[in-house]
């Protein structure tokens, strides 16, 4: 899949701006621009941790992910929302996956949760997501360092939607905040930060487009080029 994210330097700026003064978890949104009318495009998550000699917490061992995408009302057809059309098994990583994240490798993880999720009464909330994952033993966990690390990634669908800003909220009052736990399951949400953040769904203009047309124009007669000069 494609990260239609910004380039990486603006969300480490944005970090370092909206960091809290202490040693904490901080999870960052960040802000993205998705294209219109378009299903699977992955949105990366990063945390850090800023280090305080007040807080010696820096390793963790699973992360309670909450998210609300817009306002939280928006049906698929007219609003972005998780990518698949009715709530998945528990634990199926559809709308919310953290395969290719720091919580590969090691040892087996526990996932529980959807994205989207039911509200009950046969109500798929499509812009609503809530997936935790840990480790199964408490022996392994993570530890963040000051750098970003990507811990999560949203999957979203914006089909039948033409442009329009929305909100990523990780700290909504209809799921709870987001946070991180402890390697023996501790609920960190205390030292747990988020920075909410935004994507943009927009039509790429004519410009963007022969610049992406020429760039592959080119890079298919670099391969010939190269080829040829093989034989």
């Amino acid at each position: 899949m494609l990260y239609p994210t910004r380039f990486p330097f603006i969300i480490v700026i944005a970090m370092l701006f909206n960091s809290p003064s202490r040693g904490d978890f901080v999870i960052n949104a960040g802000d993205h621009v998705l294209q219109a009318n378009t299903a699977n495009q992955t949105i990366p998550i990063f945390a850090f941790f800023t280090s305080s000699a007040a807080h010696s917490v820096t390793s963790t061992g699973g992360l309670q992910f909450n998210v609300r995408l817009g306002d939280g009302a928006g049906v698929a057809g007219s609003a972005p929302v998780f990518q698949g059309a009715s709530v998945p098994a528990a634990g199926t990583q559809t709308g919310i996956q953290f395969a290719g994240t720091i919580w590969d490798g090691l040892a087996a993880v526990d996932i529980v949760g959807t994205a989207p999720v039911d509200l009950g009464n046969g109500v798929v909330a499509g812009q609503f997501g809530s997936m935790g994952i840990s480790f199964i033993t408490n022996s392994n966990f993570r530890v963040l360092s000051a750098g970003p690390q990507l811990v999560a990634k949203l999957v979203i669908d914006t089909t039948g939607v033409s442009s329009g800003t929305f909100a990523i909220t990780l700290d909504g009052a209809e799921l709870g905040k987001t946070y991180f736990q402890s390697a023996t399951d501790v609920n960190l949400a205390g030292n747990t930060f988020v920075n909410n953040g935004r994507f943009i769904v927009s039509v790429p203009e004519p410009s963007t487009l022969a610049l992406i047309c020429c760039a592959t124009l080119t890079g298919m007669a670099i391969r010939r080029r190269n080829a040829k000069s093989h034989l």
